[in-house]
């Protein structure tokens, strides 16, 4: 075992203590800084690899975001893949990648003009805007991945209510009313 296996379980421990009592990051990379000191503290410079922010502690345990980037035009909003961009950028000897989006390219009675703005220099080496997107099929698959995720779903019909006091979409009476179909007759959609 390495020293950065040692000392990976604290990690994993920091992000699922994180995860159960949904702390905002910035409680992470408090309790990473503090731990980097008292290893540093106790183990002395052994503990110099031990991340001390978030961004660290994730490349270290190998997580990733399952994110999508694209890249947007900030006029038009078309979005261009990232990775596309970034080879365009290597190969384009002009250095300045502008948006080719043209509105209505069928449109025979205008002359059609494209965007033209634009989306990254190679100068700066990254875009104006970034996009981050995930499938939904990744955020379903979180969603029942969670524990108790059944009971989760029927949580509404099992809540308290109080008196004239509406705490959710549910006490509404719109909600109360709604039917399964436009019949009148029909059951009630609770």
């Amino acid at each position: 075992m390495t020293i950065d296996d040692k000392f990976s379980w604290i990690l994993l421990w920091i992000m699922t203590f994180r995860k159960k009592f949904n702390l905002p990051e910035t409680v992470n990379e408090s309790q990473l800084k503090f731990m980097k000191i008292v290893l540093k503290e106790i183990g002395g410079n052994i503990y110099d690899s031990f991340p001390d922010s978030l961004y660290l502690a994730r490349i270290q345990l190998g997580l990733k975001d399952h994110f999508h980037s694209f890249v947007p035009c900030p006029k038009c909003h078309k979005l261009y893949n990232k990775t596309d961009m970034d080879k365009i950028q290597k190969n384009d000897s002009i250095g300045i990648i502008r948006c080719s989006h043209v509105e209505f390219p069928n449109f025979a009675s205008q002359r059609t003009k494209s965007c033209q703005t634009v989306l990254a220099e190679r100068e700066v080496k990254k875009p104006e805007l970034i996009y981050p997107f995930i499938p939904i099929h990744q955020q379903l698959e979180t969603l029942y991945r969670q524990p108790h995720f059944e009971r989760l779903l029927r949580y509404w019909s099992n809540r308290q209510q109080f008196d004239n006091i509406l705490t959710d979409i549910y006490d509404g009476q719109i909600w109360k009313t709604l039917r399964e179909t436009d019949d009148e007759n029909s059951a009630k959609f609770l």
